[in-house]
């Protein structure tokens, strides 16, 4: 980080660190890796207007004057246009699929369908329960899934449709996720993961993590450090 906590590097040790770089108004304007470069430019009300990549090719992104986004052009033809209404997308257009989108009263997404010359591709519908959990997702492609609540609305099985075997979930009376249907224990101490399935946290005298152990004799190693 530099001295205004801005984020300048990453490096977990393999392939090629990220570097990242910031205009005055903290805006970031280049990302590196190894070979490749993204740049990116804004316009005067501060939304991004250019996407430069590391081929040389440019994404422009257009907005209307209240800032919602209109089309993104790639080497000047065309990619997507976009219509936005109370800040939340209605339609997509994107070569010739269209992508057409339904809130509910609450501004909550209820449907995504998905057509090509006004012949309907794939949809999807989501349904809530009165105290705002997402009940169900029916899908044209993948079936339906139903989510099941505890009292206090944390998630603890969702089931399918398509004769799959239900997901459960499982809780410590701090919240913490206990039980994932996933193979071996799950270990928490002091209000910190230490052990779900084969992976292994530790943290500094602080309570941040600084590293997590996976995979086969513990041999897949990230570190974080601050």
């Amino acid at each position: 980080y530099d001295s205004l906590g801005r984020l300048t590097g990453v490096d977990d040790g393999h392939d090629h660190p990220l570097e990242f770089e910031y205009d005055q108004q903290d805006r970031l304007i280049t990302e590196h890796q190894g070979w490749g470069t993204l740049r990116y430019r804004y316009d005067a009300c501060g939304q991004l207007n250019r996407l430069r990549l590391p081929d040389g090719s440019k994404l422009d992104y257009h907005h209307a004057k209240g800032g919602a986004l209109t089309a993104i052009d790639l080497n000047g033809a065309r990619l997507t246009s976009h219509t936005f209404l109370a800040g939340r997308e209605q339609h997509r257009q994107q070569g010739l699929l269209l992508s057409e989108y339904a809130y509910d009263e609450q501004g909550r997404l209820k449907a995504h369908a998905v057509g090509k010359h006004q012949h309907p591709l794939y949809r999807r519908d989501y349904a809530y329960s009165l105290n705002g959990n997402l009940d169900s997702i029916a899908d044209t492609r993948h079936g339906q899934r139903s989510y099941q609540y505890d009292p206090l609305n944390r998630l603890i099985r969702v089931r399918h449709s398509r004769d799959q075997q239900p997901e459960s979930y499982a809780h410590d009376p701090a919240g913490n996720l206990l039980m994932q249907d996933r193979p071996g224990p799950t270990i928490i101490k002091g209000n910190r993961l230490l052990m779900q399935g084969d992976r292994h946290f530790d943290y500094d005298a602080f309570g941040n993590l600084i590293r997590e152990r996976r995979g086969t004799g513990q041999k897949l190693v990230t570190e974080y450090r601050y």
